[in-house]
């Protein structure tokens, strides 16, 4: 192992024409051998164009992430989407970002290194539309030297903001039923609120309108599945918005599997 030495972080930006500036930001500016962290793709969209989450909907097309690393021992995992939000245009319905966005990956590095820094490049896809559509990339890479300690990077407050909470301690289920998804909850606390579903899985659902009814104690959301899925999924994944009594409002991101009724 080469011995730790701390060299200036180097980031790569890129302009994207008028609509969009894309940068990559590391949690940490240095990194330890095999301790995770993660790395974000920020997006910062001119105002009125928007881009899309994991499932687009009804239209666009869900940001892609091509990753390569200078070491064959680091990896880097999928795409930790933020809370979107519902867009209607003309008819269409579409989960979207607006102004700005963090598109977070865990990284894993290598617990030996074979260099002094591990270099990270990723070329980023998306769909910037607005009155129009405009299919947009980014080639953008980091170095980061690696260290005896970490040092965090006070730049990815932000992305780490947005993620969502992962598991849920509600005890939620999924249910199959005559074309749609049941969500629910049998032990959601009293005054607690549930704002909106977000689907991950374009395979199975669009951004058709669910409800969200009371059920005693609990909650259930139903959510309609896409007129085009020709089964029906296995596991539900997605983004639960929730404002729990006397908390602001935050994300939490569910994967459950499904059963039939």
């Amino acid at each position: 192992m080469l011995p730790f030495v701390v060299l200036p972080i180097e980031i790569n930006h890129q302009e994207i024409a008028p609509q969009a500036k894309a940068e990559l930001i590391s949690s940490v500016s240095a990194i330890q051998p095999g301790k995770k962290f993660f790395v974000a793709i920020h997006l910062s969209m001119a105002k009125g164009w928007h881009s899309y989450y994991a499932n687009p909907g009804e239209s666009g097309m869900a940001t892609q992430a091509i990753w390569e690393t200078n070491s064959s021992a680091a990896s880097v995992g999928p795409i930790l989407w933020p809370e979107p939000h519902l867009h209607k245009a003309g008819g269409v319905s579409a989960y979207v970002y607006e102004d700005e966005l963090w598109l977070t990956s865990e990284v894993t590095p290598p617990k030996t290194p074979s260099g002094a820094r591990l270099h990270l490049a990723v070329t980023a896809n998306w769909l910037l539309c607005k009155d129009f559509c405009v299919p947009q990339h980014a080639n953008l890479s980091i170095d980061l030297p690696f260290a005896m300690a970490e040092e965090p990077n006070p730049q990815f407050s932000s992305a780490r903001s947005s993620l969502p909470t992962a598991g849920s301690s509600f005890g939620f289920y999924a249910v199959v039923k005559s074309g749609r998804v049941a969500l629910g909850s049998r032990s959601l606390p009293p005054g607690m609120a549930i704002d909106q579903f977000y689907p991950a899985n374009p395979k199975f659902f669009g951004a058709e309108e669910h409800t969200v009814k009371r059920l005693g104690k609990g909650i259930e959301i139903t959510i309609p599945l896409s007129p085009y899925a020709v089964e029906t999924p296995s596991r539900l994944t997605g983004i639960l918005s929730i404002k729990p009594l006397g908390i602001r409002k935050r994300a939490m991101w569910l994967d459950i599997p499904v059963t039939a009724r």
